[in-house]
């Protein structure tokens, strides 16, 4: 039912460039399927015979399957910026029924971390890894995840593996200084961090609470102070969005 109901969209939006009255009630639809089938039959080898079956059954599952998965990411993503969390997990738990992708596994990923289900995140980082190995940001997750559920050994040995894949990047270098020793030149690059993110919506929204923002003045005065801050929910939520795409 996805793939029709994706196909009658496209179908609704085309007829929508010259038409703003066609609605999406199954009725119209068919007829409009019905007379576009014939059109499309005609320009067969310019033989004016009619076409047996449906104009949906001509689109190849694999092209229509592909175009209806990143429309349901599309739209999981936009249902996410919007704050509708529940409706954005079933668009991406739809787009998983017809293919399975890391991409789509990180989408989740974000989403769980985003509402503190971070055990669930854990298996969604490990279903995108065994998709993709070497997607290194995934670690940067995996790391997050099982940092706040208390297994600090194995957050440090996914931060590592990030960076043996991907060595320059320095939000894993900086996360992993937050859990454990590393390179104590790395320490300022907190700041650095906090200046990436300090003009977007995330952090504005950060600001809004007074114990994130005595935080964030602290470690800006003195970075090395930021294992005291490590076992804070409120740290957790400012890790959250420094080290995020």
């Amino acid at each position: 039912m996805e793939r029709e109901a994706f196909l009658r969209s496209l179908i609704i939006s085309f007829i929508d460039q010259s038409r703003n009255d066609i609605k999406e009630d199954n009725e119209t639809v068919d007829e409009v399927l019905s007379y576009l089938t014939k059109v499309w039959s005609l320009s067969i080898e310019d033989k004016p015979v009619w076409m047996q079956g449906n104009l949906l059954d001509l689109i190849p599952d694999d092209v229509t399957d592909d175009s209806i998965c990143k429309d349901l990411i599309i739209r999981g993503r936009k249902e996410f910026g919007y704050g509708q969390y529940d409706t954005a997990r079933d668009h991406f738990l739809e787009a998983l029924k017809i293919k399975e992708t890391d991409e789509i596994y990180q989408n989740l990923v974000n989403l769980e971390i985003k509402e503190s289900n971070y055990d669930v995140a854990l298996e969604y980082c490990q279903k995108c890894l065994e998709i993709n190995p070497k997607n290194s940001h995934i670690y940067l997750f995996l790391g997050f995840c099982l940092w706040n559920l208390n297994k600090i050994s194995d957050a440090k040995r996914a931060y590592q593996q990030g960076l043996d894949i991907s060595p320059e990047n320095q939000s894993l270098r900086q996360a992993l200084n937050f859990i454990g020793p590393s390179d104590p030149s790395v320490l300022p690059n907190i700041a650095e961090l906090i200046y990436k993110k300090k003009d977007t919506p995330e952090y504005a929204d950060l600001m809004n609470n007074h114990d994130i923002q005595m935080i964030v003045e602290s470690i800006l005065q003195d970075p090395s102070c930021v294992s005291k801050f490590s076992s804070s929910p409120n740290f957790s939520k400012l890790m959250e969005v420094l080290v995020g795409e």
